[in-house]
C-alpha cells in the first residue's frame, strides 16, 4: 500500500495575497502557472493552482484591504452593535474619558437591547475581538487627575 505523504497547508496572509494581485495588474500576460513559481519561490511555500486562481479572481479584495497583515476577513456578528459602541467609544476617547472592557461590554449590551438583538454573549472574549477587530488598545493614562472632568465621566459612565 503507498501512501502519500500528508500535504502541509500554508496560508498566505492579505499582504502576500495583495502582492501578487498588484504583480499580476502590473504584468497582466503573466500565467497562472509563472505566478505560481514566481510567489512560490519568494513567499517560500508551495501555491497550489486553485489557491493562485483565486486570488486572481477576487483581486480586487485584495487590492483594496486595508488590514493586511491578518489571514482573513472575519466580520463582525452583529455589526450594527460594534459600529454604535465604536462611535460611543470614539466620543468618549475624544472627550479623554478612560473606558474599560466592562463599560464597553455593559454599553454593547445597551445597544443590543435597543436593537432588540437576544441570544447575544457579550463575554471578555467577544469584546477581546471587537478591540483588535477595531484597532482599540488599553493604556493606563498618564498626567493630571484633575484633566478630566468629573461631571463628564459620571455622564459617560450613565450613558
Amino acid at each position: 500500500m503507498d501512501l502519500k505523504p500528508k500535504r502541509i497547508k500554508h496560508e498566505l496572509k492579505k499582504e502576500q495575497k495583495k502582492k501578487i494581485c498588484d504583480f499580476h495588474v502590473s504584468n497582466p500576460k503573466t500565467s497562472l502557472k509563472d505566478l505560481r513559481e514566481k510567489f512560490s519561490t519568494e513567499f517560500n511555500m508551495r501555491i497550489p493552482a486553485s489557491t493562485m486562481s483565486d486570488i486572481i479572481k477576487n483581486k480586487e479584495i485584495y487590492r483594496n484591504d486595508e488590514d493586511s497583515y491578518e489571514f482573513r476577513n472575519r466580520g463582525a456578528l452583529h455589526p450594527q452593535i460594534e459600529e454604535a459602541l465604536h462611535l460611543w467609544f470614539c466620543e468618549l476617547r475624544v472627550n479623554k474619558i478612560p473606558v474599560s472592557d466592562q463599560m464597553l461590554i455593559h454599553k454593547a449590551h445597551d445597544f443590543g437591547t435597543m436593537l432588540q438583538i437576544k441570544n447575544f454573549k457579550y463575554s471578555e472574549g467577544w469584546i477581546s475581538k471587537f478591540k483588535k477587530r477595531h484597532h482599540i488598545s488599553q493604556y493606563t493614562g498618564h498626567g493630571e487627575s484633575g484633566s478630566v472632568d468629573e461631571q463628564v465621566v459620571r455622564d459617560g459612565r450613565e450613558n
